[in-house]
């Protein structure tokens, strides 16, 4: 069953600020990413009732009467268990005609993540960017692309909101061991010696 099968789906631990970096960027790409192959399979595999496109509603809306109509079909529209048990990622998937879809705002959230490791990853002393960014975020409790993340998934429907916590949640682990050693690091030139 699709509900089990996507329960079962989580995040890998990630060994390292690259190898989160590598995951982070894969996962924002279109082409690869795996929360878009695994939403659109099961938008693919779930959503049983079709809908009329929006092209085809609006014509017939043209037509005298033709509100009443689309109003009509548009409400009377009965969706199975499944179509029910799995709208909201079909809704996430849908391609709207103006505007994108919104699953790619969640890939925009991604992406802020992605930069913001990434440029953590840059900087000339790794250790030390990320215990600042650590001691920043305890001092004075502003946020960052991590928090941005974790406070966007609780807008987005399971499955992709525990994935998109998990994201966060690895990146900050992730962070804390930079900062970890940094300071193990200072503690044993500066204190131990």
């Amino acid at each position: 069953e699709w509900s089990n099968l996507l329960s079962s789906m989580k995040v890998k631990r990630f060994n390292s600020m690259t190898e989160l970096a590598k995951g982070l960027t894969t996962s924002v790409d279109n082409a690869y990413s795996p929360i878009l192959a695994v939403l659109d399979t099961v938008k693919a595999n779930t959503q049983l009732t079709t809908e009329l496109p929006d092209a085809v509603l609006d014509k017939v809306e043209q037509r005298r009467g033709g509100t009443q109509l689309v109003s009509l079909i548009r409400d009377r529209k009965d969706l199975t268990a499944v179509d029910k048990r799995f709208y909201d990622i079909h809704h996430l998937m849908e391609q709207p005609e103006r505007g994108v879809a919104p699953v790619l705002t969640t890939l925009q959230q991604v992406d802020a993540l992605r930069t913001f490791i990434q440029e953590i990853g840059l900087a000339p002393d790794v250790e030390q960017r990320a215990f600042d960014v650590v001691k920043t975020r305890y001092q004075s409790n502003t946020g960052n692309a991590i928090t941005t993340l974790k406070a966007y998934a609780r807008t987005t429907p399971e499955p992709l909101q525990g994935w998109l916590v998990s994201l966060s949640d690895e990146a900050w682990r992730i962070l804390s061991q930079q900062a970890y050693s940094y300071v193990s690091k200072e503690w044993r030139s500066q204190v131990y010696q």
